[in-house]
């Protein structure tokens, strides 16, 4: 009671070509030519700004941690602008910082909610000011679609 069933290749229409779909698979099976050694993020990873615009990244020296600029460390320069700083030297500005922040609260946090709120109601009005004008672009580009298009079945003709 039942039926043969048969399979029959290049019986439809690809949505893709075979060498299009086997470069993709390559591509896909391909692993990246820099592969990083040390992936592991810590605490302050990003957190830790120099004065060059690199941040601080956390390595380690004759068995001793040190946090130290990317760029520095990259260029050795003769003259550092920056220095290594020891792991334990910022885990105690660290906890200082939030300790000094702990005391203060009442004084910091009140400024610094309001001026979040009005720096949040600024951008708020510049994004829906960007939208809109975004809206007008994507009609005046469907207009213009549309009068190219007829413009080139000769329904239309430019104006002199």
């Amino acid at each position: 009671g039942e039926k043969a069933k048969y399979y029959v290749e290049n019986t439809n229409l690809p949505i893709i070509s075979v060498d299009e779909f086997n470069a993709t698979q390559r591509l896909l099976q391909r692993k990246s030519p820099i592969e990083k050694k040390n992936c592991t993020r810590y605490a302050l990873t990003k957190k830790i700004a120099c004065p060059c615009g690199c941040f601080y990244s956390r390595v380690v020296v004759r068995r001793k941690i040190y946090w130290e600029c990317k760029q520095h460390e990259v260029v050795k320069s003769a003259k550092p602008s920056t220095r290594r700083v020891p792991e334990k030297d910022v885990n105690n500005a660290f906890i200082t910082m939030v300790n000094k922040m702990q005391q203060c609260r009442a004084l910091i946090l009140p400024v610094a909610i309001s001026q979040t709120e009005r720096l949040q109601m600024k951008a708020g009005g510049t994004t829906e000011r960007i939208r809109a004008i975004d809206r007008q672009i994507a009609e005046f580009n469907n207009k213009n679609l549309v009068l190219a298009r007829l413009n080139t079945k000769g329904i239309l003709r430019p104006t002199e």
